[in-house]
């Protein structure tokens, strides 16, 4: 197969994990592995199946759910901090500096504060992890991808909730 154009989809890319980003890719991939992408629905919605599986089952490597976002201010300037600056402002409690415009690494997590700084000493308990944060994230960009095929993140939503082989694909647009 040869290279794939993004021209006009909206690719999470830069905006989100290592995870989330290479479904969505391998996504793509199936859908222009056929002459008819509405053809592959079905095989498509089943690899999302499997990968929100290992995901429940805590089979993903934790690396491959960091997020990456650049804090837009100083940490004093947040009134209610945003996932990057709760990161950082615990990473400046270990004596780690970080400033305005750096890239910050976490993972969202359970609880207070929600996520935990990925360059912390040690590494976070994967019993911790927001397993229906990273799952919103996933079926969205799979969302963005598939809604040209009538399925978008609600209705993939839907799908994922549904046992496997109970929706039935001869009309995409009926979802």
């Amino acid at each position: 197969m040869g290279r794939l154009k993004s021209g006009g989809l909206r690719l999470v890319g830069t905006t989100c994990t290592p995870f989330v980003y290479q479904t969505q890719l391998e996504t793509i991939k199936r859908l222009a592995e056929r002459d008819d992408p509405a053809d592959a629905l079905p095989e498509t919605v089943g690899y999302l199946r499997h990968q929100i599986n290992a995901l429940e089952q805590g089979n993903i490597n934790l690396g491959d759910l960091i997020v990456k976002q650049r804090l837009g201010r100083e940490l004093k300037a947040y009134n209610s901090p945003p996932p990057a600056a709760r990161a950082a402002i615990q990473l400046a409690e270990v004596g780690k500096g970080v400033r305005h415009g750096q890239k910050v690494a976490f993972i969202h997590t359970l609880g207070e504060p929600g996520v935990i700084a990925w360059d912390l000493p040690g590494k976070p308990d994967p019993r911790t992890v927001d397993v229906e944060r990273y799952k919103s994230l996933l079926l969205r960009a799979a969302g963005l991808v598939l809604e040209t095929w009538g399925l978008d993140e609600a209705q993939l939503r839907d799908l994922m909730t549904s046992p496997p082989g109970s929706a039935s694909f001869i009309s995409p647009s009926q979802y």
